[in-house]
């Protein structure tokens, strides 16, 4: 059986966010039929109850839990358990950077090394980028998409901060990709040549949006 750990704000204050642990799931699901997945949340009875014909494994985080909101110990047991973490909805920004009440960051600096030391895969799907108004906000981030095994983002918002951002390293697979002449660019990988020596140092991208019907992928 596969295990996920879906961080995100899933308390059931934001529609939005609440659509996209639907999406996820699903596609979880129909990926690995028989997957669980496990969601660190504040308010476990709107989990269970909102999506009863999905496995979502609500995670309860409270001081009796031994939990600020995310930042404690439920969130890293669940990372523990799990063969994947998956960062999802607008978890990015540096608002008020020391408080765990109303910041992710310190959250995500538990949670992340922790996944990468286990061996876990990392990714970012649909998260949102902002507001980063810090050199330390910046670092930061930079930092947590390093850990990162693949980045999507969810809004065209969060371009520019990205591009803010700078440079970061992403340590993945490098994949052949099919040109796709609608594509807009967010970061490049440079190939190394160790497979392939004629593709030495060819840029490809990494991070990328693209148009699909009537929504952006």
């Amino acid at each position: 059986m596969v295990r996920f750990c879906i961080i995100g704000s899933y308390s059931g204050r934001n529609a939005g966010d609440c659509a996209i642990l639907e999406n996820v799931t699903r596609e979880i699901v129909e990926k690995f039929p028989g997957a669980v997945c496990e969601v660190p949340t504040m308010n476990p009875a709107f989990v269970r109850n909102t999506y009863p014909d999905l496995p979502l494994v609500p995670v309860p985080c409270m001081p009796w839990n031994l939990s600020v909101k995310l930042f404690g110990l439920p969130l890293a047991l669940s990372v523990l358990r799990s063969d994947a973490v998956i960062v999802t909805a607008a978890m990015l920004f540096d608002v008020r950077f020391w408080n765990p009440l109303y910041n992710f960051l310190t959250s995500l600096l538990i949670a992340l090394p922790l996944a990468k030391l286990a061996r876990k895969k990392v990714f970012f799907y649909g998260v949102g980028v902002g507001p980063i108004n810090t050199p330390k906000g910046r670092a930061v981030v930079r930092y947590l998409l390093n850990l990162g095994d693949g980045v999507t983002l969810r809004e065209e918002a969060s371009v520019p901060i990205m591009q803010g951002i700078g440079s970061f390293e992403h340590t993945s697979e490098q994949y052949y990709m099919h040109v796709d002449p609608s594509v807009r660019v967010l970061a490049t990988t440079t190939f190394s040549g160790e497979h392939a020596f004629w593709k030495k140092g060819v840029a490809m991208p990494v991070v990328y949006k693209s148009a699909y019907g009537n929504g952006r992928v």
